[in-house]
């Protein structure tokens, strides 16, 4: 994996406005993981592309975050600083299946995880009620040639698996509220989370060129290239 950063984060960045953060998500790690085709990406189970992303923050921006999140007890707004490395670390101990296989009134059934492909199908259903539904049909699959695979995609004991299957996939972590003690478990939205930095990072560089080009009359690539710390260097000779 290449870290987001020089052209590679001006490039995700470029690629990535005005995208929906599932095509987000597949075009920052068909960027940096070039030995991945954005197929196999795609397919990938959600939990494992979500590893990668987190794995793919920390390796460009470091470990520590630093967000603010609204308390579900209070409605007070909470600072707080998590460490990506733990988070990916609890994400990875859980070891999540990829299918789940049962029998249900004498039927085999399968479901496999949901992939960003399946997800991508749902984008355009209409309401909540049929996304399930084009998720649900998508990845299951029915051991009788006879049944139809979205009735039974439709029933409680299909749905009460997906939820079985998925529920250990989402990555979380824990907060306490200083302002009135209450205990919350936070989901994280990681293609959302991981391009939101890419965003800030991008438009920091953006304007780090900006003033060393105007103030040494640089190009755009000399500038990118230049180590980090050096360019820090330059711009902080260029702020006195």
């Amino acid at each position: 994996m290449e870290a987001l950063r020089g052209e590679r984060l001006l490039d995700a960045w470029a690629a990535g406005r005005g995208q929906h953060d599932l095509r987000r998500a597949l075009t920052l790690l068909t960027l940096t993981l070039p030995e991945t085709t954005h197929g196999a990406l795609a397919a990938f189970p959600i939990f494992e592309r979500d590893r990668l992303l987190l794995r793919l923050r920390i390796l460009s921006f470091g470990s520590s975050l630093q967000a603010t999140a609204t308390c579900p007890g209070c409605a007070e707004t909470v600072e707080f600083l998590a460490s990506v490395t733990s988070i990916l670390g609890e994400s990875e101990s859980l070891a999540p299946e990829s299918t789940l296989d049962w029998v249900e009134s004498g039927t085999r059934l399968r479901l496999r995880a949901v992939t960003t492909l399946d997800l991508l199908a749902s984008l355009e259903a209409p309401d909540v009620e049929t996304a399930e539904d084009i998720l649900l049909s998508r990845c299951l699959s029915v051991d009788d040639a006879f049944t139809d695979v979205a009735s039974w995609a439709q029933t409680p004991g299909v749905r009460a698996q997906f939820e079985r299957l998925h529920s250990p996939m989402d990555v979380s972590f824990a907060l306490t509220c200083p302002h009135c003690s209450h205990h919350a478990t936070l989901s994280l939205n990681v293609p959302h989370f991981v391009w939101l930095e890419v965003q800030h990072a991008a438009k920091t560089l953006l304007g780090d060129i900006d003033v060393l080009a105007s103030r040494y009359g640089w190009s755009e690539r000399d500038i990118v290239n230049m180590p980090p710390r050096r360019r820090a260097a330059y711009l902080e000779l260029s702020a006195t």
